[in-house]
């Protein structure tokens, strides 16, 4: 198994990202007051940032293993002055820190494919998922059947297949859905 990888900095807090407006054009509907966010793989905080200068009044829960992502990101915040999010340094395979059923809302932008476990990154999704909370999950389109850290068509298909998935799209480089956990799950 190889291990998880982690991306520059520099790359995962690039201005150039935000060109696109994706993904927070595609969840905002789904952020409001009062609720918990986490954002898996966060990095040094872009979406996080981004979510917590919408304005809403909301507890964000960014979630990265990468102690020099989580640095960069505890900087961000004190710098800006920013109360509602907590940086929080855990691999998405174990997110022990946060309890069961906490959660409103999750982003996991691009974050399975740096991983080596996605089986246990999507366990921990919904464990920390309220019933009733939404998710949005994201891959890089894969191009290399070596890497095991790649989900390729196959994978994503049998992930999809386990959750109720609301709404569904590719960009030029990734697939994404939003599920929902229900109830009973």
């Amino acid at each position: 198994m190889e291990k998880d990888r982690y991306l520059p900095n520099f790359i995962l807090g690039s201005p150039i990202r935000g060109m696109t407006k994706f993904p927070v054009n595609v969840i905002s509907e789904y952020l409001r007051d009062g609720i918990t966010v986490a954002d898996i793989g966060c990095g040094p905080g872009y979406y996080s940032m981004k979510i917590a200068q919408k304005g809403l009044n909301v507890k964000i829960l960014s979630i990265d293993p990468n102690p020099d992502a989580i640095r960069a990101l505890s900087e961000k915040i004190r710098k800006n002055g920013i109360k509602q999010i907590t940086p929080i340094c855990e691999s998405a395979n174990s997110i022990s820190s946060i309890p069961d059923q906490s959660v409103d809302f999750i982003l996991s932008h691009l974050m399975l494919c740096c991983m080596s476990d996605h089986e246990g990154a999507m366990k921990e999704t919904l464990r920390i998922l309220k019933p009733g909370g939404y998710a949005f999950i994201s891959v890089n389109k894969s191009r290399s059947a070596r890497d095991s850290r790649d989900v390729g068509v196959e994978e994503w298909n049998r992930i999809k297949r386990r959750y109720t998935i609301v709404r569904e799209g590719e960009t030029l480089i990734s697939r994404w859905f939003i599920m929902r956990k229900e109830d009973q799950e």
